[in-house]
């Protein structure tokens, strides 16, 4: 699986005033996942972000914590050990920005990949045969605006 996700701004539009938004990703595989910030803007203090895995007993585990203002995250790439995430948002009434644009993928502990191309992300999933070769899937993005 592979998803984009976005503020309720979507990928070009500014995010709303006084947001609070809980969005869970949950491999059906039970593989770990990992994600990369592509990017973020937002009123420095006030409008964060926080990324956390949560693991089997609902115990959360902060990966990315309330980030904001008008860079990325440093490392901007996460790899998480869990089959859970669990993306915390919120926003104030003040200067609302374009928020965050996040591309996240099942891992499966490394074997899986992502290329990116003209803005169009290929999983790379190594083949299951003995060959070396690799099966690509674009597999099309999905938007959660809840």
């Amino acid at each position: 699986k592979i998803f984009r996700a976005f503020d309720t701004g979507g990928p070009s539009g500014d995010y709303g005033v006084n947001e609070t938004l809980n969005r869970i990703y949950i491999s059906e595989t039970g593989t770990n996942w990992k994600f990369e910030v592509l990017a973020f803007e937002s009123e420095s203090g006030f409008d964060k972000l926080s990324i956390m895995e949560v693991d089997s007993e609902d115990v959360e585990t902060t990966l990315l914590d309330e980030h904001s203002g008008t860079s990325l995250p440093s490392p901007a790439v996460y790899t998480a050990t869990q089959s859970k995430l669990k993306f915390y948002w919120i926003s104030d009434s003040s200067n609302q920005d374009l928020g965050f644009d996040i591309v996240l993928w099942e891992d499966n502990a490394g074997t899986n990949t992502l290329q990116e191309v003209d803005d169009v992300y290929t999983l790379v999933i190594p083949s299951s045969g003995s060959s070396s070769s690799s099966a690509h899937y674009l597999v099309e993005l999905e938007i959660d605006t809840h």
